[in-house]
């Protein structure tokens, strides 16, 4: 008798580095589905091809788990015939989550089945109860947080660190959390030196040349900002005294965050030094600032709302200066310089002509994009140029704040296309127009 072929994808989680390590949790999770395999599709009767996918160590709150979406992506394209869980709330601790997957799995041929809960997604039924089932899940992880938080709460009223040891620390045999001196002097030497710099880059570099250590930027950034190396802890707002050995002195500590704000300030004046002067060439109107939080990482824009596009003004900084700088300097330019401007000449009326072709259809937009950056770059380039030649105004030496003033001084608007990501005009105090 012919075997039938059964395509069976097995999922397993585990939420901690703990249960990844010790293999318990998955170990149980394999056994338990072996052992429904077995009973509910007999080796002599079916040829089973299982495809494990483990996510270890990621909560089922978090939907970015690559196994998951690898295991979703397939079914999606109709690989498996059977999808096996130990719990659903291996699968999810979201409702929204557990939503989205059971829309996968029933616009597919794939059957999702659980060795621990009886449903049928194709029922009213079993779809009830994959609901109740997950919304518990949900509920569950709410609970166990709960309980999580309370228990630090309760140790950390005692004095105690319930969390694991930070760089700089180590705990006894006793489990009681004491200074490693190797590290706190690494630490002391990160305080010691930003102080100093107010530098990340020069503080790695420092450590490299002195200890031979390599960190990251963002190593740094995390080890200056730790409120343990002071002795406290803050959690939910509140803040716990005495609960680490000190090593960093709070008057050095809140020296450092000080440093920090200042230095924050400066690097977000940086990312805007346009302030107010962009504006939306299509729909006219003013743009305004808009902060992109990501992991490890900001990101700096101009917002269209109307359009709702946006743009990194930040990589148009180099055209932008150099345009305004000519423009500031536009009658004092020597005769050295005629080549200079007549080739900008040039340039300036090759770019409409390229603007009109692509605005009649007679040239294709990659083509567009690509000879208009190249004009623009070569332009900017030659105002550059005659700036430094001039040497009237040394752009490159100003600070945020005295190029934010500047543009200030001698613009009124800056017309950005927010589809093609390009400057499309300068309007200078004079009432001047600068292409």
């Amino acid at each position: 008798m012919k075997k039938h072929t059964v395509n069976v994808a097995i999922y397993m989680r585990v939420s901690t580095k703990k249960q990844a390590d010790s293999k318990l949790g998955l170990e149980a999770q394999e056994r338990n589905i072996h052992e429904w395999l077995k009973y509910n599709y007999p080796y002599q009767d079916y040829e089973i091809d299982i495809t494990y996918f483990v996510d270890e160590a990621i909560s089922g709150a978090k939907f970015e788990r690559i196994q998951l979406q690898n295991m979703l992506k397939l079914i999606q394209e109709n690989y498996f015939d059977l999808c096996v869980i130990y719990k659903i709330d291996r699968l999810a601790r979201d409702i929204e989550i557990s939503a989205h997957i059971r829309k996968v799995v029933i616009n597919s041929k794939c059957v999702l089945c659980s060795t621990t809960e009886n449903f049928d997604l194709t029922t009213i039924e079993g779809t009830f109860v994959y609901n109740i089932n997950s919304v518990f899940g949900e509920y569950e992880r709410a609970v166990i947080k709960k309980r999580t938080e309370d228990s630090q709460i309760s140790r950390l009223t005692r004095k105690e660190y319930p969390f694991r040891a930070s760089y700089g620390y180590i705990r006894d045999d006793n489990k009681v959390m004491q200074i490693n001196e190797d590290e706190a002097k690494i630490i002391r030497f990160i305080f010691n030196e930003y102080m100093a710099c107010h530098s990340y880059e020069i503080v790695r570099q420092n450590l490299i040349s002195t200890y031979n250590i390599k960190v990251s930027e963002d190593f740094i950034s995390r080890a200056l900002s730790k409120t343990q190396y002071k002795g406290c802890f803050v959690k939910n707002g509140v803040t716990y005294y005495d609960v680490l050995p000190v090593i960093i002195a709070e008057d050095v500590f809140d020296t450092v965050q000080k440093i920090k704000k200042e230095s924050y300030k400066a690097k977000r004046s940086e990312q805007y030094l346009y302030s107010d002067l962009i504006f939306c060439v299509k729909c006219r109107q003013r743009s305004i600032k808009k902060l992109v939080k990501k992991p490890r990482k900001r990101y700096y824009y101009y917002h269209c709302e109307t359009c709702n596009k946006y743009i990194n003004i930040e990589k148009k900084e180099y055209e932008i200066s150099s345009t305004v700088c000519y423009h500031v300097l536009e009658n004092k330019y020597t005769e050295d310089n005629t080549q200079y401007i007549n080739r900008i000449n040039y340039l300036e009326k090759r770019k409409q002509t390229i603007i009109h072709d692509y605005a009649v259809g007679a040239i294709a937009l990659i083509y567009y994009h690509e000879v208009i950056d190249a004009i623009n770059d070569e332009i900017s380039k030659l105002k550059y140029k005659i700036a430094i030649k001039e040497n009237s105004i040394n752009y490159s030496q100003m600070n945020a704040i005295q190029k934010t003033l500047f543009y200030q001084t001698h613009v009124s608007k800056i017309y950005i296309n927010f589809d093609n990501k390009i400057v499309e005009n300068i309007v200078f105090k004079e009432n001047k127009k600068k292409k």
